[in-house]
């Protein structure tokens, strides 16, 4: 009986400890703090353009990554010569993130919106900070979703648009388009929208 007991009272430890051992990975997974200690760690900051959109802009977004020395970061592509930004608004962006309102991160692993309504995430624009010449973190910044993917060599992050952070990006960065090309796709006699007009539609309950 006292032995039965053991196996018992082993077997629920053994479940609480994977349970505690899993909560605590989760945590270690969503930290981002990764994030902040790049950007106080970084000697400059630049800001990239994203290409055109893979879905509403599919043939531009061809053609414009078929150019020499496309940047690619979490598998999002963009035009190699940094934005010309004065160092005022990219110290801005430095002191806007540090006060770590910008986004929100979810508790579980968030993936990118695919919905047909804004056609997936894609970077509009890439903060990215740098030492020494090397990347330490990059924040990819995408309208359309709504979303933050954040970067580094080890791993990537989804976060979701706080109200702040949508003013922030919305005044610092939307209007630095200078690359990337009108659309040009059509759908009978009309130009694709721009992504960043539409807005990520949840799936309806039917799974339709």
């Amino acid at each position: 009986m006292r032995r039965t007991l053991l196996l018992v009272f082993t077997a629920i430890s053994c479940v609480v400890c994977t349970c505690i051992g899993q909560q605590f990975g989760n945590a270690q997974r969503r930290d981002v703090r990764w994030l902040y200690e790049a950007i106080k760690n970084s000697d400059s900051v630049d800001i990239l353009e994203g290409l055109p959109h893979k879905y509403w802009e599919a043939d531009a977004r061809t053609a414009e990554a078929a150019k020499p020395n496309i940047i690619k970061i979490g598998d999002e592509l963009f035009y190699p010569k940094a934005l010309d930004v004065p160092i005022e608004t990219k110290n801005k962006l430095n002191e806007q993130f540090l006060k770590e309102n910008l986004f929100t991160v979810p508790e579980t692993e968030a993936s990118p919106f695919t919905t047909q309504g804004c056609g997936g995430f894609h970077a509009d624009y890439a903060v990215r900070w740098n030492r020494n010449g090397d990347m330490l973190a990059s924040a990819l910044i995408c309208f359309g979703c709504e979303q933050v993917m954040l970067v580094n060599d080890k791993k990537t992050t989804m976060a979701n648009f706080a109200p702040e952070g949508k003013t922030v990006f919305t005044a610092n960065l939307k209007s630095l388009r200078q690359s990337r090309p009108s659309a040009t796709n059509k759908i009978g006699s009309s130009l694709l929208p721009k992504p960043e007009l539409f807005k990520p539609q949840l799936p309806s309950k039917s799974g339709s």
